[in-house]
């Protein structure tokens, strides 16, 4: 078998301790595990869903509903601008494809330069960043 039960819990050490959800983990040169969520253990409905959705939201089957206590989506992060420019979103992960909580997005929004708050990943530059495609 392929599953790995662990005896005990495991403290964090480096970046991991900066995330909402480990993926893979390098155990040692060359080998990796890989945590594959299961299915079906979260609850169908919850309070403040939020819309998730791909570049252009407002195109039918582009965007869904996600709790935002789960860390399921990419964080867009957009610069303040003067009234009538159009933002730019960039991401602020620790590695690739991590998904966040919303709370981790509006934090690490905050904290990456005083004016950037959280918006939607239509103001991604997906010329200059083609594998950002869902976030809060």
């Amino acid at each position: 078998s392929n599953d790995i039960v662990l005896s005990s819990t495991l403290s964090c050490t480096t970046i991991e301790c900066n995330v909402d959800s480990v993926r893979v983990v390098k155990v040692a040169d060359g080998r990796y595990w890989e945590y594959l969520r299961p299915a079906c253990v979260q609850q169908a409905f919850y309070e403040g869903g939020k819309t998730l959705g791909g570049v252009n939201r407002e195109v039918p089957g582009q965007a869904l509903c996600a709790n935002p206590n789960l860390a399921t989506a990419f964080e867009a992060c957009c610069e303040l601008v003067p009234s009538g420019g159009r933002p730019s979103a960039h991401m602020n992960n620790v590695y690739d494809d991590e998904r966040v909580t919303f709370g981790t997005s509006v934090a690490r929004c905050e904290a990456g330069g005083g004016n950037d708050s959280v918006c939607d990943y239509g103001a991604m530059n997906t010329t200059l960043h083609p594998e950002h495609k869902l976030g809060y």
